[in-house]
């Protein structure tokens, strides 16, 4: 009996180890990586401006960023997912834990053989202005420019097709046009059009670019609302109730949202650095039968930078029509931000100071209360009495990438 039960677990041995070692050379003959990677950005701001309630000058000290990244290969997938923490959760009033890119890159081929580039699929930031696009980890500044209030388009659930030719590069996309962190809700619904954006430019050899870009949907009734109307982040002011009168009104009317843009950027040697400037000018309009918004707005920035340091200043600008609500007016929002920024180690660690100067900016103001720049608290707009002001901020940021 002993010998029958000894032989029986050598022969159970034997096989599991052969299921080990197949599984292992199996491992072996595929390609994978896997990369984690962090990010840390700690934001104090001084800002003045004109409060009839509470002081003029105010203090902040927040976590701007508190977030984790993976990225890596399967062969021929690759994947990226990217999680926030933090304020910058709460910020958003997301119903998620965090979820900031999840997507998976693969050979568009696989969809169609005569496909070229690649396919991706998931939640990423829909391909419209470079300002948005850029990662916040790169940027010369503590935040990005003013006109970003209006075409900040942002992350959406969707897919597209991606093209890199040599110095052509092209992408086009359709997503669900709701933004990010969806819900899986089954409602009634009134279906309009998904969003479709299409980027496309050349960038040369000498590190100079050109790109257009644009963007349309046709909102769509789901449920008690729209698509438009309730997107958690990163919604324009074109979208807001807040701010659109014809987006919010009853009956509701499905509305249209389009936008189109420009960008380029170049780079050239200048003594013991070098010399850089971008620039993208935006149009953006939404229409329905009750009426139609349009704004204007744009972003252009030079900066010199050297292994320890960048000095870099922005103009951006932002022009709503006159229909806007709370009687934002059609004057031009102005904004001048001188910047430096000191690298402590290199890219990993950084101090970024700027000082923005808004001119002629938004300022809503509560009975009681004080104060609100609704570039910075857009949402506070039906707090009160609104008007225009000149406000200056000094930001200064700690960013640590690991």
């Amino acid at each position: 009996m002993l010998n029958k039960k000894l032989l029986t677990g050598v022969r159970t041995a034997l096989i599991l180890l052969s299921h080990y070692t197949q599984a292992v050379e199996l491992v072996k003959t595929k390609t994978s990586s896997l990369d984690l990677n962090g990010q840390i950005q700690t934001l104090g701001v001084l800002e003045h401006l004109k409060d009839p309630v509470r002081d003029d000058t105010r203090v902040f000290l927040f976590l701007k960023q508190s977030r984790l990244q993976l990225k890596g290969t399967q062969e021929e997938l690759s994947y990226y997912i990217q999680l926030r923490f933090g304020g910058e959760e709460a910020a958003d009033e997301n119903s998620s834990l965090g979820l900031l890119d999840f997507y998976t890159d693969m050979p568009a081929s696989w969809l169609w053989d005569a496909l070229p580039g690649t396919l991706r699929v998931g939640q990423f930031k829909v391909p419209y202005s470079s300002e948005k696009l850029a990662s916040s980890k790169t940027l010369l500044f503590a935040k990005r420019s003013i006109q970003t209030l209006a075409f900040g388009v942002g992350r959406d659930v969707g897919a597209a097709i991606i093209i890199d030719n040599n110095n052509f590069d092209f992408t086009g996309g359709i997503f669900t046009g709701g933004g990010a962190d969806i819900p899986e809700r089954y409602l009634p619904e009134k279906f309009g059009f998904p969003l479709i954006a299409i980027r496309t430019g050349i960038t040369n050899s000498d590190k100079s670019s050109f790109h257009i870009n644009a963007l349309y949907t046709k909102d769509s009734e789901v449920g008690h609302s729209t698509v438009l109307k309730v997107k958690y982040s990163d919604y324009s002011i074109l979208q807001s109730s807040k701010w659109n009168p014809f987006i919010g009104t009853t009956p509701i009317d499905l509305g249209s949202l389009f936008l189109i843009g420009g960008d380029m950027t170049a780079e050239v040697p200048l003594g013991v650095g070098k010399f850089s400037m971008s620039g993208e000018l935006n149009y953006g309009t939404y229409k329905n039968t009750y009426g139609t918004l349009s704004v204007y707005g744009g972003s252009f920035q030079g900066a010199f930078h050297q292994p320890k340091m960048d000095i870099g200043v922005r103009y951006a600008f932002l022009k709503p029509d006159n229909d806007f609500s709370s009687g934002i007016g059609d004057e031009i929002i102005h904004e001048v931000t001188p910047a430096l920024t000191y690298k402590l180690k290199g890219d990993n660690v950084k101090l970024i100071v700027d000082m923005p100067m808004l001119i002629n900016v938004p300022v809503a103001t509560e009975s009681g209360v004080g104060s609100y720049v609704l570039s910075e608290q857009p949402d506070q707009i039906t707090s009160g009495s609104v008007g225009r002001q000149k406000v200056v901020q000094l930001r200064t940021i700690l960013q640590v990438l690991f």
